[in-house]
């Protein structure tokens, strides 16, 4: 092998390193700006095994995680991403939308082979994939275990326990999880995971009114945005 190629290797290996910080990823491969509250969730998806983001609605949250999922399948050996939702229209109608357009829009190819359905996924010759379908059979889940295994899991206030706890059954060897909800239930296990005092997971709240502050301070301005109690608080209190 040639001086230029070892360097080339080298260079290439360096990047996927530093790519492997999903925000560096999304503004440099992915071509996108973010908002401060994104940047805390792909930060989250590599810092913290379990992930619970309870928010208002338009704050970007599939296209986070969209984001997640390709920084995620783009940086680690043997790497799978499996999407799931309460509804078939979620997962491919939503979320397999967004990650299509953010692999066909990427600065640099990305390689695989991208199916129109997120059943068949983003396809990798050495293995690595993300799918995506839902499902009330917890047996569907069975076999995605391992290290570099991320589960999104989009609108979980709506997901069956059953099926959370065929998840987090597959954690036991390693991954992580990102579940996100608007706060529409007051039962439940992602209620539980948002609100228990014991709660093993990393919990994180967006505010209806973050993406516009953050947006308004971008551009220079002082903004002031006292809480609201129609868009504030637990899911409980507001009900």
């Amino acid at each position: 092998m040639s001086q230029g190629q070892l360097r080339n290797r080298e260079m290439a290996r360096q990047a996927v390193k530093r790519w492997q910080n999903p925000v560096l990823f999304t503004h440099e491969v992915l071509g996108l700006k973010t908002w401060r509250r994104q940047r805390g969730i792909l930060q989250a998806s590599v810092a913290h095994d379990w992930n619970a983001i309870h928010s208002g609605h338009k704050c970007t949250k599939s296209t986070t995680l969209s984001c997640a999922a390709l920084a995620w399948v783009s940086t680690r050996p043997r790497a799978r991403v499996i999407l799931t939702a309460p509804s078939h229209r979620q997962v491919d109608g939503i979320l397999w939308k967004e990650i299509s357009r953010l692999y066909r829009n990427a600065r640099l190819p990305l390689g695989g082979e991208l199916h129109k359905s997120a059943e068949k996924g983003l396809q990798f010759p050495d293995g690595r994939e993300i799918i995506g379908f839902s499902t009330d059979e917890p047996e569907r889940f069975a076999g995605y275990s391992g290290p570099n295994t991320l589960f999104l899991v989009d609108e979980a206030s709506g997901v069956p326990t059953k099926i959370q706890e065929a998840i987090i059954g597959n954690l036991a060897g390693g991954g992580k999880i990102i579940a996100t909800s608007n706060p529409t239930l007051t039962s439940g296990w992602f209620y539980e995971a948002c609100t228990s005092a014991n709660s093993t997971w990393n919990v994180m709240h967006i505010s209806s009114w973050d993406k516009f502050r953050s947006a308004f301070e971008a551009a220079g301005h002082t903004t002031h945005a006292p809480a609201w109690p129609y868009l504030e608080g637990k899911p409980a209190d507001l009900r």
